[in-house]
């Protein structure tokens, strides 16, 4: 009797379980997902010129609904590459000339902020600035109050001006060119690391994962 009460618990739970998938019909191509409090957010290239770049999940029940979210994101910045959130502050950067925008209110609107790539440990702001018509070389630069200041970090002297980075507590990584370099103290000393292959880290939770040359590394120990 014990065992048959256990096995139907588990089918009761099996059943609602294999049906909480649905289709969240965006048709186009996502470039990049961000989470910000309790919404989602999407990054597509646009099907015409001008079109819409960022979009957030306004509802899953009954039907899947998507809002524009990208009023005052310029639109000549090219497409939005990545996300980062910090408190109040949620923050995405565009491939064109590597702006950067922040919003408070849930991306209804947006102001532009820092450039470069953007990233967050959850207690400061990482940002990459750029000069994209000078010689400058670009740097990261460390924000402790959600982007209103900024410090330099870190230099990197690669002719880009994009430098992507992820951060796994107080570790950041920085590919830089084809090497990736790690740093322990939140920017102020770097060491190159070597994985089986350069990639650009992407972290979930401990985990992080280099996808490159068709396959996929895993590191466990930051």
């Amino acid at each position: 009797m014990k065992h048959t009460l256990i096995s139907i618990l588990l089918v009761a739970f099996a059943v609602p379980c294999s049906a909480q998938w649905k289709n969240a019909y965006m048709n186009a191509q996502i470039l990049a997902f961000g989470v910000h409090d309790t919404s989602f957010f999407v990054s597509v290239a646009p099907d015409v010129p001008q079109g819409p770049l960022v979009w957030r999940l306004g509802s899953l029940a009954p039907n899947v609904v998507w809002v524009i979210s990208d009023t005052g994101i310029g639109s000549g910045d090219g497409n939005v590459t990545s996300f980062a959130s910090l408190g109040r502050y949620f923050f995405a950067n565009t491939s064109q000339f590597e702006a950067a925008y922040q919003t408070t209110n849930n991306g209804s609107s947006w102001l532009e902020s820092i450039g470069g790539d953007v990233a967050s440990n959850g207690h400061c702001l990482f940002g990459t600035t750029i000069h994209p018509f000078s010689t400058q070389p670009p740097y990261m630069a460390l924000s402790r109050d959600s982007g209103q200041t900024w410090d330099s970090i870190a230099n990197f002297n690669n002719g880009s001006w994009s430098v992507p980075y992820s951060t796994n507590g107080i570790c950041i990584f920085a590919k830089v060119g084809n090497a990736i370099w790690r740093s322990r103290d939140t920017g102020k000393n770097w060491t190159q690391i070597l994985p089986p292959f350069s990639g650009t880290i992407t972290v979930i939770g401990t985990l992080l994962f280099i996808p490159g040359n068709g396959k996929l590394a895993v590191s466990t120990d930051s």
